[in-house]
């Protein structure tokens, strides 16, 4: 009496079908999921910079709209009564003596946006790989500079710049390629 075998493996040929298969999903969706990071980055900076060019334009409405002119102190109109504004009623940061300084940007960018994403200054040689913070910034004559790097924080790379213009509130985005000092 001879017993029939009820337990049989793969042949070699279904092993080599099926791994076939799966080499050809992966060669197929892998570069989709790979570009799904790079397109998720770029929804948070455009959304974040959206929120602070918004910011600006509802503070200025709001510095209007409260009837003084010049230079104000805490204003009471626009969110906690906290944010100061320059002579044409822009947004300057909490603690505006008219002149901008780096300080001014970063209290800007926490006072504006109601937002996870903080911020740190982008001072020399902070190019370093630490993306903890994802915003960082920087001021020249009447400017601030916001560089996303959440996703890669290192010199020699393109990074999303948000430049903010105090005299005027206007903002422009731009790639920006930054070195270590």
């Amino acid at each position: 009496m001879m017993i029939a075998n009820r337990y049989r493996g793969f042949t070699l040929i279904e092993l080599v079908v099926v791994l076939v298969l799966l080499a050809t999903l992966a060669v197929v969706a892998l570069p989709r999921f790979l570009s799904l990071s790079s397109e998720a980055h770029s929804g948070v900076y455009q959304g974040a910079f959206g929120a602070f060019r918004s910011g600006i334009k509802l503070y200025h409405s709001a510095w209007l709209s409260h009837g003084q002119q010049g230079a104000v102190t805490d204003l009471s109109t626009f969110g906690d009564g906290k944010v100061d504004s320059n002579e044409q009623g822009y947004p300057a940061g909490t603690n505006f003596n008219g002149t901008l300084s780096g300080a001014n940007c970063g209290e800007l960018w926490e006072s504006l946006l109601d937002s996870d994403l903080s911020s740190r200054p982008a001072l020399n040689g902070s190019f370093d790989g630490d993306t903890s913070k994802p915003i960082k910034y920087w001021y020249g004559p009447g400017l601030c500079y916001y560089i996303y790097v959440g996703e890669k924080n290192e010199a020699g790379v393109d990074l999303p710049t948000l430049t903010y213009t105090l005299s005027t509130g206007e903002t422009s985005f731009r790639m920006s390629r930054y070195s270590n000092g």
